[in-house]
C-alpha cells in the first residue's frame, strides 16, 4: 500500500480532527496512523490522527500510548483552545506583505475597512523581538475564518476544510470553492487567493490583481506596489451622494502627486472622471474622454491602463477607496 493518504481521506481526517493536533489543537500537524504502518491494508480516516511535531516525536519514541492517541483521536482537544492555532516569527525589517497582484512594503496598516484593520503590522515588543503582525480574514458570506493576534493565528474550525502545508495554508468555504490560501513566511506574507466579504465590502484576488467590489458588483483592479504607507488601502462609505446619479453611478479618481509626470499612462474607467492634483497643474478627464492640462487644449484618451506613482481615492459607487496614504513611494495600475 502507498504511504500517500488520498487527498479525500486527508480532508476527512482534518474535519474529524478539527484541523489541528488531537493533543494540543496545533495547526501544524502531521498525518499518522495509529495503527503501525506495515499491519495497515488501506488508509481508514477513523484509523489516522492529525499530531503536532511535538506530539508525533513523542508518539515515534514511544512516549506516548496508541491507545491515548486512539482516545484522543475520539474526542480532539477542544476545550481551552476551541480554534486551531499556529504561531510564526516574522524576521524581515522591511516585511513586505502581497494582496493578489498588489505588494505593500514596509506598510504599518495594509487593509482598513469602515474604520476597523483588518490588517496591520506593529513594532517589535523588545529590541531582538519580531515585528507583530495582526489580521483578520473572513469568507465569502461574511464569516470570520481566520485570525492573527501578534503573530498567532487561529482558525474557525467550522470552515468546510482547512488544510497545511508548509507555509501555506488553504481555507476552503465549500468543494473547490477557497476562501483564502496565504503563505507566511518569515520574510513576507503573501495572499494569493481571497474571496472576502466584511459588512457589504467584497474582495478578490489571485496572483494577479486584488479586486474590490461594490454592493453593485463593480469592480476595481489593482495591481503594483506601494513603499512605506501609513495605511495601505483605506475603504469607506461615502454617503455624500456626491458620486452616484440616479441612473448610473458614476466613479471618480483623484491622484495625488508633484507633476504630471507621475502619470505613466492609461484609459479612464466608463462613465468617470479623473481628477489630477500636482501643485498648480491639473488634468481631467472628462466623460467622453478628452483630456484637459492645466486649460490646454483637449488631448486624445490615455491609452490601456491607468497607471499611477502617487496616493489617490477612488470612489466606486457608495464606496471611497483610499491608496497609499503616507507612502513614500508607488506605482500602481487601477483597472
Amino acid at each position: 500500500m502507498s504511504r500517500d493518504i488520498p487527498a479525500p481521506i486527508k480532508r476527512t481526517v482534518r474535519q474529524e480532527c478539527r484541523f489541528g493536533c488531537i493533543f494540543c489543537h496545533e495547526a501544524t500537524y502531521q498525518y499518522e496512523h495509529i495503527e503501525p504502518f506495515e499491519s495497515v491494508r488501506d488508509h481508514i480516516p477513523k484509523d489516522i490522527a492529525l499530531l503536532c511535531a511535538t506530539h508525533h516525536d513523542n508518539v515515534t519514541r514511544r512516549r506516548i500510548a496508541k491507545d491515548m492517541v486512539r482516545k484522543k483521536r475520539v474526542a480532539p482537544y477542544r476545550v481551552s483552545h476551541p480554534w486551531p492555532h499556529s504561531s510564526f516569527y516574522p524576521s524581515a525589517e522591511s516585511f513586505p506583505v502581497v494582496l493578489g497582484g498588489a505588494q505593500f512594503i514596509s506598510p504599518r496598516t495594509v487593509l482598513r475597512i469602515l474604520g476597523r484593520d483588518l490588517l496591520s503590522i506593529r513594532e517589535p515588543e523588545c529590541e531582538d523581538g519580531p515585528i507583530r503582525l495582526s489580521a483578520e480574514f473572513y469568507d465569502n458570506h461574511g464569516k470570520q475564518c481566520l485570525v492573527i493576534e501578534d503573530n498567532e493565528c487561529k482558525f474557525n474550525p467550522s470552515s468546510w476544510d482547512i488544510e497545511t502545508r508548509g507555509t501555506c495554508t488553504t481555507i476552503r468555504y465549500a468543494p473547490r470553492a477557497i476562501a483564502l490560501r496565504i503563505r507566511l513566511c518569515p520574510d513576507q506574507l503573501v495572499v494569493d487567493r481571497l474571496a472576502m466579504q466584511y459588512r457589504g465590502v467584497q474582495l478578490e484576488a489571485d496572483k494577479r490583481e486584488l479586486k474590490v467590489f461594490s454592493r453593485a458588483r463593480k469592480s476595481y483592479r489593482l495591481s503594483g506596489y506601494v513603499r512605506s504607507p501609513d495605511v495601505g488601502i483605506e475603504i469607506i462609505r461615502d454617503c455624500s451622494g456626491t458620486h452616484i446619479e440616479a441612473v448610473e453611478p458614476r466613479r471618480t479618481i483623484n491622484l495625488l502627486g508633484s507633476g504630471g509626470n507621475d502619470i505613466i499612462g492609461g484609459r479612464q474607467p466608463p462613465n468617470s472622471d479623473i481628477n489630477y492634483y500636482g501643485g498648480a497643474r491639473s488634468l481631467t478627464v472628462d466623460i467622453d474622454g478628452a483630456v484637459n492640462v492645466g486649460g490646454a487644449p483637449p488631448t486624445p484618451k490615455l491609452g490601456i491602463a491607468l497607471s499611477v506613482r502617487a496616493a489617490m481615492s477612488l470612489s466606486l459607487d457608495d464606496l471611497e477607496i483610499l491608496i497609499g496614504a503616507g507612502a513614500r513611494a508607488s506605482s500602481l495600475s487601477v483597472g
